[in-house]
């Protein structure tokens, strides 16, 4: 008997899937799995135009309360977010309980043309960024061909201002010298380069595909706290520095 209504219940959920599909036939879709922790099945991408989003979550369906073009989702390091677009954030409880509105939907107050959110951190409220080395600046300065990148930080409790941390790989509005903004600018070499938090939130790497805890290293590892540079020496040090980031094994 218990078997039966198991079947029956999984039968029910497949046939509600089945019908948002068939009735949404141009919505976007996000399929996630887990409880406590998010796991990304599959997404199926806008087609070039808004459309509705229907995320799956342990086989319920819940739709995103506005019209999107969705072009990315991912789930953060720590698996408490996804981020849709580099732009947008969901918190996994808002998602468990299909508590999708506008008020729940995390979003910056910051001109979203100058910025992508690289990943976030339930523990230490944190959001990480990419952001145009002039963000902010009054005038657009002339630039070289080569696309330059700084790392930034938000608080999530206050998503109107950039951290200030006076280390050259991040942005501080309190630099007023563009020519030192670029300098300290890095290259965003791989269009799947990222920033990532270790997921404890304690350590950030600000380039996925030059992690170094090498003396030097340029941008590096930072550690959350004091915002300094995470420094190895000797043979094993990149083994070392790859270990702060569990999700890399």
């Amino acid at each position: 008997m218990h078997g039966t209504f198991q079947f029956t219940t999984k039968l029910f959920s497949l046939l509600i899937i089945y019908c948002v599909m068939v009735n949404s036939s141009h919505a976007a879709t996000i399929s996630i799995d887990g409880l406590d922790a998010l796991v990304l099945k599959k997404t199926e991408l806008s087609s070039g135009e808004d459309v509705n989003l229907n995320i799956i979550y342990n086989g319920n369906v819940c739709t995103f309360p506005k019209t999107i073009f969705l072009t990315s989702a991912k789930i953060s390091s720590d698996k408490k977010f996804v981020i849709l677009n580099n732009k947008l954030f969901l918190n996994w409880r808002d998602i468990k309980y299909c508590n999708l509105n506008t008020d729940t939907i995390g979003q910056l107050n910051i001109n979203p043309d100058y910025y992508n959110i690289e990943d976030i951190n339930e523990q230490n409220n944190l959001i990480a960024l990419y952001v145009d080395p002039l963000f902010g600046w009054p005038y657009a300065a002339k630039r070289s061909e080569k696309f330059t990148l700084m790392a930034a930080l938000v608080d999530m409790k206050n998503l109107s201002e950039i951290i200030s941390i006076k280390k050259k790989p991040f942005y501080n509005e309190n630099r007023t010298d563009s020519i030192e903004l670029d300098k300290h600018s890095f290259i965003n070499a791989l269009s799947t380069d990222k920033a990532f938090f270790s997921p404890n939130g304690k350590y950030l790497a600000l380039k996925s595909s030059a992690i170094s805890c090498k003396k030097g290293a340029y941008p590096g590892v930072f550690e959350t706290t004091h915002w300094k540079q995470v420094i190895f020496n000797g043979p094993d040090s990149n083994k070392k520095c790859r270990a702060l980031f569990p999700q890399l094994k």
